[in-house]
């Protein structure tokens, strides 16, 4: 849809129009996939780009007891680092951030929200 800049797809089995997915619904499951709508922390992380480094991150979240609602890192890196998006279920994240950082990782920003 993105690339040949299209709106909508019919919805079809065999020849039976079902409905029309648009890019409406396309951003109403980004919303749901991303967990825009949950009460909880975005924490934005520095990583290597080296296999297991999540690993560590995701121990701190478990010795913390708290729960990832989402987690997004774009293809692109910064300074050579590999940024990542975590949504994480608090918004008693301070204790997270000092192990975080105590760990080595570099917390760029936090965000806060309330559930809609």
């Amino acid at each position: 849809m993105h690339d040949n800049k299209i709106g909508c797809l019919p919805v079809l089995e065999g020849d039976k129009l079902y409905g029309i997915f648009t890019e409406t619904d396309a951003l109403d499951h980004l919303v749901d996939v991303f967990g825009f709508k949950d009460k909880g922390t975005r924490l934005t992380v520095a990583l290597e780009d080296k296999p297991g480094t999540m690993l560590g991150v995701f121990e701190i979240f478990k010795k913390h007891n708290v729960s990832v609602t989402s987690m997004v890192s774009p293809s692109f890196m910064v300074e050579g680092m590999r940024i990542a998006a975590i949504r994480i279920r608090t918004e008693e994240y301070e204790p997270v951030v000092k192990d975080l950082e105590k760990a080595g990782y570099t917390v760029l920003s936090i965000d806060r929200w309330s559930s809609a």
